[in-house]
């Protein structure tokens, strides 16, 4: 819950105990940013991330973690993922799409992110929801292929 960008879940749970850093989305309308444009907006949130990366300092941040149909619902947005996939590879930090509501054709893609187009594939998903169509409790994380090399000699402890 530490994660979510849901501000309703403060009550429960401190991001802040848990090491973990909020950056506000893009939303060209009320831009945090000061910007008027969807397009300057989406930038600007993403320069926010990287921002962000730079002050706590790369080699401490784990992954810049997102929800790529969230996005959807801030017109910035088609602006901000192939930003904020340059920006996390820049800094050599894991960028993570959060698919669990939006995977296996929700939205017409097999995958949200593939919306904004090739620029923004992130290094790692997270699905669950339309992994069995709900007939089983059951999520997983996809890696890409840089990702699957870095730890294929590697014990990876799961839940």
């Amino acid at each position: 819950m530490a994660l979510s960008g849901d501000t309703r879940t403060r009550t429960y749970v401190d991001p802040d105990a848990y090491g973990v850093s909020h950056v506000e989305p893009p939303y060209a309308y009320r831009c945090p940013f000061g910007s008027k444009s969807d397009e300057e907006c989406g930038e600007r949130a993403a320069a926010a991330v990287a921002e962000r990366i730079d002050h706590i300092g790369a080699e401490r941040v784990a992954a810049v973690i997102m929800e790529p149909m969230r996005l959807e619902w801030h017109r910035g947005s088609r602006h901000l993922l192939a930003a904020l996939r340059r920006h996390t590879a820049e800094r050599s930090v894991v960028l993570i799409a959060d698919e669990v509501m939006s995977a296996f054709g929700r939205c017409g893609e097999w995958f949200a992110w593939q919306r904004y187009g090739e620029a923004g594939r992130p290094d790692m998903m997270t699905l669950a929801k339309g992994l069995t169509g709900a007939a089983l409790p059951l999520g997983a994380v996809v890696l890409s292929g840089n990702m699957a090399a870095r730890v294929e000699n590697q014990m990876l402890y799961t839940g």
